[in-house]
């Protein structure tokens, strides 16, 4: 079976500490085929600079730029629009991958029919330095890695296909905008996990976002809920456990809202340090 080229896309917007590593954990992947596309989201720091000069060495890195600032949705749109691989994935600017972790889902795809078109892996947490902290175990069971919560997590590798089918990351969804893409994905194909493997290392930092953006997110994973139920709907209209959904979606995304005011108002606007463990 021929090897692959994967795409893997990382965003990067005051990410100088950690870009570095992430670029690194993808150039030393077993799966060399690869391309790595890093997309510099109008950052006031030197992640642009630092990209490069890991272009300059190795022709798999390229760097694109936006001229302002928009976002982690369109930044990975970006980088997808401008990917020439088979498959594709995504990478924080803080995280890293184990060596292996592209070969692990390589292989899981190119085994699989072709109704699945996306895997994902177990995660390991790190410190900031890159110490172990703990597994993070991911759905076991890919039907119900959705719901009620996102079990799917961020070690992921899709099929180019699925990308054009279901469409772009979502702006309206950032904060959540992975799991909406899993979502819609799962609605044109099967999700598969890749056994008990954990090649994906997120870091735990003080830079993450605040106890403010935290709730944020919880409101916009809540949207992302509401807007899949709207489309089962759209799909099935005589379902009353569609309907069921898009009431309880709906519920959800006004108490997180409520919620999410109100604590920004508490703290004048100003949010707190997240602890390290997210």
């Amino acid at each position: 079976m021929p090897t692959p080229l994967v795409s893997v896309v990382i965003p990067c917007y005051k990410g100088s500490r950690f870009v570095g590593q992430a670029i690194e954990s993808c150039l030393n992947q077993t799966h060399s085929d690869l391309e790595v596309i890093v997309v510099d989201d109008a950052s006031p720091e030197n992640d642009a600079e630092i990209a490069e000069s890991y272009a300059a060495r190795d022709p798999r890195v390229r760097v694109l730029r936006h001229p302002r600032n928009g976002g982690v949705s369109r930044a990975y749109n970006t980088g997808f629009a401008a990917a020439r691989g088979e498959f594709l994935t995504r990478l924080s600017q803080d995280d890293m991958y184990r060596e292996d972790a592209f070969e692990i889902m390589v292989r899981q795809l190119q085994a699989a029919p072709e109704d699945v078109g996306l895997v994902y892996c177990d995660m390991q947490k790190v410190d900031e330095n890159g110490r172990y902290l703990s597994t993070w175990y991911q759905g076991a069971d890919p039907e119900k890695a959705l719901f009620p919560t996102q079990e799917v997590g961020l070690c992921v590798m899709w099929r180019r296909k699925v990308y054009e089918t279901v469409g772009p990351f979502r702006p309206l969804f950032d904060f959540a905008e992975d799991y909406d893409f899993y979502l819609r994905v799962s609605t044109q194909y099967r999700l598969a996990k890749c056994g008990s493997e954990a090649p994906f290392l997120f870091r735990c930092h003080s830079n993450q976002s605040g106890i403010v953006g935290q709730r944020k997110q919880a409101v916009t994973y809540a949207l992302a809920q509401l807007a899949h139920h709207c489309a089962m709907v759209r799909q099935h209209p005589t379902r009353l456990r569609c309907w069921k959904g898009v009431c309880g979606g709906a519920g959800r995304v006004a108490a997180w809202t409520l919620r999410y005011r109100w604590e920004k108002l508490m703290m004048g606007g100003k949010p707190r340090q997240a602890q390290a463990n997210p």
